[in-house]
């Protein structure tokens, strides 16, 4: 069965596949395993020596501008220090900090000379740095002062076990009196200046490592995910946004992920300035950099939206120079999308369906249906399952909820630190990723994602969909965020247990709540587990709720008291 969809369409149906418009790829199999010049690193050195005086970044706090010129000098004397150090590509160098003016200087420097870049969140993986280390045996750690300490009790405990292991060199940003630091490299180390002038990225195939992201981890431990050079070739991971010269971008995600470091490199590429901010989202702080800095696109995780639109008045800033409002991450409220749309009228308000593993796998070409993650991305297939799979798999066809698939030329082969094949990996049957959520696609073609298989549970012998009682809670008036987790019962399975997040100066009663749930979805999805009220909710650094530490919580029947 072959459906042929209207020709402005991107994609096709084939076979109940969804099926991304096909490009031409210039990393065809004959030249993929060659080394070449076309690598993401030659083509950041290439972008920051063609408008040396273009403002690169803008320090959201201080006000202070970056050029091309400064970023493209520091990042090459880094590169020129690194291969002083003897790193090679088989070796990883981690970048550990946030969004600072000076973290792109070693991800660059890595990314010229072809080794394995690591970059991760110091908010991120401060509760457990040695779980993250330990996974990539990292030869040199950038790091903020605060974290020097912590790095180097891991430097010594691999030696201690293992003798004839090397310590890893500990470079601190700033000056300081202990480590050596980046400062101190950068400005009193001396560079020839013909090597720096005319510094030259090595050959490098573009099936190699160039980075190891970690996965955010919300629900389960974090995966090191081997991302290939060819990930940023991607056509997918290249259209969302679509950027122009001179555009003003703003996010809070570091580079430690996906979506951060798409966006990072993107800019330097497209001749964006970057507006660097601090992971800590406020909702009225981001109007006014909106404002201040006449920011044309933006993106947002889907729990941020949530503020913007509950928190504040949207409507009493002038976000006109917003063009494009992008957004992803988890599932959102169809009421927090439609008023987004609607607070936005001069912008496309565009959902992005990506993971770590993949890249982007669908997205919104401009502002469309509610709830709609768009159409499959460029050379991207995606197919549903059912989510009780028997022998022989089936791809379900329009308006059919199962496990949703996605396979793609440019997404991960394996985990950095599994030895084993892919076809291994617990994720992979055939080169198809199973991505662990749960979803849909219309009779247009529009891609739904409606929530984690390892969020569903059963109350006795009925299906839970935690996030159906969450958009019920969340269209209350007083209720700003919901988190519905699983709660051990002895008898009954498990309860539904909500955590709530109130709207400033509203309030509500745990059994007001409760009521309002029965009332709209019947006993059988009543809050049996009870309502807990938070004055904030357990968040990694890119504004992702940690439901693991919320299933922790119901099932320990018990909770953090700074949170309350």
């Amino acid at each position: 069965i072959f459906q042929e969809t209207n020709n402005n369409a991107p994609f096709q149906i084939i076979r109940n596949i969804l099926v991304g418009k096909t490009t031409s790829d210039p990393f065809c199999e004959e030249i993929s395993n060659k080394r070449t010049k076309k690598h993401i690193g030659n083509y950041i050195l290439n972008a920051l020596k063609s408008n040396p005086s273009f403002i690169g970044q803008i320090d959201a706090e201080t006000g202070k501008e970056v050029t091309f010129e400064e970023m493209r000098e520091k990042s090459v004397k880094c590169a020129l220090w690194l291969k002083k150090q003897h790193i090679c590509r088989n070796n990883v160098i981690t970048v550990c900090t946030m969004n600072q003016l000076n973290a792109y200087v070693p991800l660059l420097a890595g990314l010229y000379i072809g080794c394995k870049v690591n970059p991760l969140d110091e908010y991120h993986v401060k509760e457990n740095l040695d779980y993250f280390l330990k996974k990539v045996k990292p030869k040199v750690i950038f790091t903020s002062a605060s974290f020097a300490m912590a790095t180097l009790q891991f430097a010594f405990e691999v030696k201690s076990n293992c003798k004839s292991a090397s310590l890893p060199k500990i470079i601190v940003f700033d000056h300081h009196e202990v480590f050596e630091s980046l400062h101190s490299i950068l400005n009193y180390q001396s560079f020839n200046e013909n090597a720096v002038n005319n510094f030259s990225c090595p050959l490098i195939s573009i099936r190699e490592t160039a980075m190891i992201l970690f996965s955010s981890g919300t629900d389960s431990l974090p995966k090191d995910v081997d991302i290939p050079q060819s990930v940023f070739m991607a056509p997918s991971n290249q259209q969302a946004p679509f950027m122009s010269c001179n555009d003003i971008g703003l996010w809070f995600e570091s580079f430690g992920f996906i979506t951060g470091m798409f966006l990072t490199v993107r800019a330097i590429t497209s001749h964006v300035t970057a507006i660097k901010v601090k992971p800590m989202f406020h909702a009225s702080k981001v109007c006014k950099l909106i404002e201040k800095y006449k920011v044309t696109w933006m993106f947002l995780k889907t729990d941020m939206c949530t503020e913007l639109v509950k928190s504040i008045d949207l409507t009493k800033y002038n976000v006109s120079s917003l063009k494009k409002f992008l957004f992803g991450g988890s599932i959102i409220n169809h009421g927090i999308h439609a008023n987004l749309i609607k607070l936005l009228p001069n912008a496309s308000v565009i959902q992005i369906y990506n993971l770590t593993e993949t890249g982007i796998i669908a997205y919104q070409r401009r502002t469309g249906k509610i709830g709609s993650s768009g159409y499959v991305g460029e050379n991207v297939r995606l197919m549903i399952t059912s989510l009780y799979p028997s022998a022989k798999e089936k791809p379900l066809g329009p308006n059919m909820r199962g496990q949703i698939w996605c396979r793609s030329p440019y997404m991960m082969r394996k985990y950095y630190s599994d030895t084993s094949s892919v076809n291994y990996c617990e994720e992979w049957i055939t080169n198809w990723f199973k991505t662990g959520d749960v979803g849909y696609y219309d009779e247009d073609g529009n891609v739904f994602v409606t929530e984690r298989i390892n969020q569903i549970f059963k109350y006795k012998k009925k299906t839970i969909s935690p996030v159906e009682i969450e958009a019920v809670l969340q269209n209350h008036s007083a209720v700003l965020e919901a988190v519905v987790v699983p709660m051990p019962h002895a008898f009954e399975n498990k309860y539904p247990k909500a955590f709530i997040l109130k709207v400033p100066g509203k309030e509500v009663t745990e059994e007001e709540l409760e009521q309002w749930v029965m009332e709209k979805l019947g006993p059988d999805k009543e809050l049996y587990g009870g309502v807990i009220f938070l004055n904030r909710m357990p968040r990694i650094s890119n504004g992702k709720i940690q439901r693991k530490i919320l299933n922790y919580w119901a099932q320990a029947d018990a909770y953090d008291k700074n949170y309350a």
